[in-house]
């Protein structure tokens, strides 16, 4: 069978508009579980503060089905403790064709009034590349569900497409803090 000669340029042609939204690239969304070992947590000690949820004699247990990959990682900070902190690195992951920045999104899972003498106030400082960015506060409110799961504590957008450190940390608050980190998500 003869094709002429024009008829295929057109033919090259109009396959390679129909394929190019496939071939262009875009932002991709790329998690940070928390028990990545993209993160590090301080101090590290055996009788450390943090925990996961195998944790056998913590009072807070959220619901494994609620939290992102079933996991998380939580700890009550107490005014002796030192700083206290959670570290993770990475890159922008900007595909090809796209000019817009990377993002960052961390979630916690807060809680509220779950139980007398139980420390439910969080209060956590965000340093990215170590510049202090921003301080999250939640304080326990009663007209809220006693555990909230995937909330947005933290997040900075039209970052440069190089490696970064975000660094959460808690330190020289006069009060006990829970901190309950579920995971991250960067564009």
């Amino acid at each position: 069978m003869f094709i002429p000669r024009r008829s295929v340029g057109v033919l090259i042609t109009w396959l390679f508009f129909l394929f190019l939204p496939l071939v262009q690239g875009g932002a991709v969304n790329r998690t940070i579980d928390d028990a990545s070992s993209d993160v590090i947590y301080s101090p590290i000690t055996p009788q450390g503060p943090w925990a996961n949820q195998n944790c056998e004699v913590c009072a807070i247990k959220p619901d494994l089905s609620q939290v992102f990959d079933n996991t998380y990682t939580a700890a009550t900070w107490y005014p002796t403790n030192g700083t206290m902190s959670i570290t993770m690195q990475f890159t922008g992951n900007l595909a090809t064709g796209i000019s817009s920045g990377t993002a960052i999104y961390v979630f916690f899972v807060l809680v509220n009034n779950v139980g007398a003498g139980l420390s439910t106030e969080t209060l956590v400082d965000f340093t990215l590349d170590g510049d202090s960015l921003q301080r999250f506060e939640h304080t326990a409110d009663s007209q809220n569900p006693l555990i909230q799961y995937n909330q947005l504590v933290f997040h900075q957008l039209n970052l440069q497409n190089t490696q970064h450190t975000l660094v959460i940390s808690a330190s020289q608050v006069p009060t006990s803090i829970y901190v309950n980190f579920d995971y991250a998500m960067y564009t």
